[in-house]
Parts: C-alpha cells; sequence; structure tokens
C-alpha cells in the first residue's frame, strides 16, 4: 500500500492544509522529535467550541492549561495505579451484582449521549465551519440547526459531568484552587477520561468480535495458546501478557509554526494526519505485537501508532493495553465465537469494511452485528462466576460510596 504512496502529501482544504505522513521516520522527525509545535490540535469549533465550550480535552490547544491537565492524567494512569483496578479478576477480586448494575445505567447513559456526540460530529451533520469559518455567520436554519444541536449535546455532557464521582475526581477537586480550574473545567477533565477510556475499549473488542467471526483461525490459534497456559480452573490475568504473544499480536494535530520536511514546507497551522498507511506497510520488519516499549523505539521497530505520538501519545496507554489484553484473552479463555444463521443454515457474517463494517462518526465503532458467544464448559462458567463473587471486598469496596 505504501509503495503506491509519497511519505508527505499536502492538500488544500477550505482555508486550510491537510498533510498526510505514511512514514514512520517522518512522524519520529516530525511528530516525535518535534513535539512541541507539533502536538496542536485541529480547530473543532463544534466539538471544544460549542459543546465543550473550550474544555474539550482531546481537541484543545497546546496551552499551559492543556500541559498541567496532561500532567494530573499521566500521574493518575501510571502503570503502578492501574494495575491494581486492572487486577480485579484476581481470586481475591471482582464486581458484585449490585455494583455491576449501578455502573451499568450510569454507562448506559453516557453511551447513549455519546451517541448523539458521534452522530453531531459525524462529517455532514455539521458545516465544516472549521475549514470554511464564513459558515458561522450563516443562519442556523438553513443548515439543519446544527448550532443548537450542538448546544444542547454540550449542556447534557455538562450536565452528566457534574454527577461524576471517584478517586482520580476527589484527586483533582483537592487540586482545584491549586490549578485555578472552575467547575467546568474539573466536569470535562474528568468526564473526558470515562469517556475515552469506555468507548476505545469496547470499540476494540468489538472489533475483535467481528474479526473472530470472520477468520475463526485465528480464534483458534489464539485459544490454543491460551489453554497451553492456563486450565479451566484460572483465567488469563496480567501476568499472562509475555506469555500469550499470539493474543497480544492480535488522533491527528495541527502545525504550530512553519517546518520544513524532505525538502517540503509546511505551513503553520496546517493539519498534520498519520495515515493508515503506516500500519500495512510492506517493508515493517519490527516485532508484530503490542509492546510498551516499543513506543518510543526506532521508527523501523515500532508496531503500531494506536496511541499517537509525541506529546499528545495516549496518557492512559498503560490501562489501555491491559484492558484490551484482559479483555480479549478472557473472552478467548471462555467462550466460542461463532456466526449466526438465518433460516436457510446459511453463517450471517458482519461487514468487516471501514466502510460498510463501521460507523463513520467521532467514535468509529462497529455497526450492530449480531453472534453466537458460547461458552466453552461449565466448569469454565463455574470459574468465571466464582471470580465474579470473588472481587468487591478488595478493589471495587474503596471507590463505594457509602448512602446517604
Amino acid at each position: 500500500m505504501n509503495k503506491a504512496r509519497h511519505a508527505l502529501q499536502a492538500d488544500g482544504i477550505g482555508t486550510g492544509t491537510a498533510i498526510a505522513i505514511t512514514s514512520p521516520r517522518l512522524v519520529q522527525k516530525l511528530i516525535d522529535k518535534k513535539s512541541s509545535i507539533y502536538s496542536n490540535r485541529l480547530v473543532s469549533y463544534v466539538g471544544n467550541g460549542i459543546i465543550a465550550q473550550g474544555d474539550e480535552l482531546l481537541e484543545m490547544q497546546n496551552s499551559d492549561y492543556w500541559k498541567t491537565c496532561r500532567k494530573l492524567v499521566h500521574r493518575n494512569f501510571l502503570k503502578s495505579k492501574s494495575t491494581t483496578v486492572v487486577d480485579a479478576e484476581a481470586p481475591e477480586n471482582h464486581m458484585d451484582h449490585r455494583r455491576r448494575f449501578s455502573t451499568s445505567i450510569i454507562m448506559g447513559n453516557l453511551y447513549a449521549l455519546m451517541e448523539t456526540f458521534s452522530l453531531t460530529m459525524e462529517p455532514g451533520n455539521t458545516p465544516p465551519a472549521d475549514v470554511f469559518p464564513i459558515l458561522k455567520w450563516f443562519p442556523e436554519a438553513i443548515l439543519g440547526n446544527w448550532r443548537s444541536r450542538a448546544q444542547s449535546v454540550g449542556n447534557d455532557i455538562n450536565d452528566l459531568h457534574v454527577g461524576s464521582d471517584g478517586c482520580f475526581l476527589d484527586f483533582i477537586l483537592g487540586q482545584e484552587k491549586k490549578f485555578g480550574f472552575d467547575r467546568h473545567q474539573v466536569y470535562f477533565i474528568c468526564g473526558i477520561l470515562v469517556e475515552g477510556g469506555s468507548d476505545t475499549t469496547s470499540s476494540i473488542v468489538l472489533a475483535f468480535i467481528q474479526i473472530m467471526i470472520r477468520w475463526p483461525e485465528i480464534q483458534y490459534k489464539a485459544r490454543k495458546q491460551i489453554d497451553e497456559l492456563v486450565g479451566d480452573d484460572q483465567s488469563p490475568t496480567v501476568n499472562c501478557y509475555d506469555n500469550l504473544p499470539y493474543v497480544v499480536a492480535s488522533f491527528p494535530h495541527s502545525l504550530a509554526e512553519h517546518d520544513w520536511a524532505d525538502g517540503m514546507l509546511l505551513l503553520k497551522g496546517s493539519d498534520v494526519f498519520n495515515t493508515s498507511g503506516m500500519h500495512h506497510d510492506d517493508n515493517y520488519k519490527g516485532i508484530t505485537a503490542l509492546a510498551l516499549k516499543l513506543a518510543n523505539g526506532e521508527y523501523c521497530k515500532r508496531d503500531h501508532y494506536g496511541y499517537e505520538s509525541g506529546r499528545q501519545l495516549c496518557s492512559g496507554v498503560h490501562s489501555a493495553e491491559r484492558n484490551f489484553f484482559l479483555a480479549i484473552s478472557k473472552l478467548l479463555w471462555e467462550a466460542n465465537i461463532k456466526p449466526c444463521q438465518d433460516p436457510l443454515g446459511k453463517n450471517t457474517e458482519p461487514a468487516t469494511g471501514s466502510e460498510e463494517g463501521f460507523i463513520a462518526g467521532y467514535l468509529g465503532c462497529a455497526e450492530p452485528f449480531i453472534c453466537m458467544i458460547v461458552t466453552r464448559s461449565e466448569t469454565r462458567k463455574a470459574t468465571v462466576l466464582r471470580k465474579f463473587d470473588a472481587m468487591n471486598l478488595a478493589v471495587f469496596s474503596k471507590y463505594d460510596t457509602p448512602a446517604a
């Protein structure tokens, strides 16, 4: 795929410029080594301007406020802090039905809201005011009342974030005066972590299930490796990460200053994208596994760019990799993932193409699909239930809020 494209391409879009990078070498040279000028976000008039009123952490510019927020998030989502919660699948920890039910209600409200947010941000549902600023002054009635819809979503998100609580929020509230945060900023700092962490994990797991249905041979190989490592009475844990390599294998930036790269002048304010071409490079000879140590390694050996680069490297990378690993390995250990059958007995497989298989919205989640997830044995089912009943005391009891 990369052979047919130049490593650096620039195109005019509206009043701005979009630059597509398909070379890992240029990512390291520009976004990693010059991250001070490549860490701005694209201007998002609707998402950050109207909906978030300038407090959307994932879409704001490289300001002192953004740097402060990033430091706080990074400090509270280090590997040492995330592992405690991830270890909730160990025999002495697991969630009980009451907390699972209450959490499901909260997350159900969040997902319903994020679906509306995603729909609002989907290309075509709002005018391209970011690249054609004159559209901001057009009467919104002739463009589908897009401004009112965005403001309504922003109010709903603000109301949802007001009700957040948890240890990270307690920390933020304790630092509120020190950093000068107002309540709206506090709501969005905490809310974006819930939104990003929840939707990222669920989207990846759904895509994984799609893959297992379409290519069952991958499922069989990964399951064989899991079965050789753990038995019926113990599901995979974080400690299995290095011993399950087959299981393990299975955002854009804006330029703050003029810069030169490979003889091309890149203009200040240009939007810089890391395109999917880097993930389909025929010249890649590195390790085909997710490994945190590769995130800042040599460009020719870096495994993937899903967590971004430079100063925009995902602060929740430690939690994300462990969540993905646990969700996928435990699902393969406990269940068979199969396609459903139509009335004629023919398998119905989900579409997996980027256009027909995924929603073209803000979240990029899989289109709704059906499948069969069947437990592999009664013994493994009993193990899951036993672990489910064992978790509450050691981990989730710490985050419980006493009834008034």
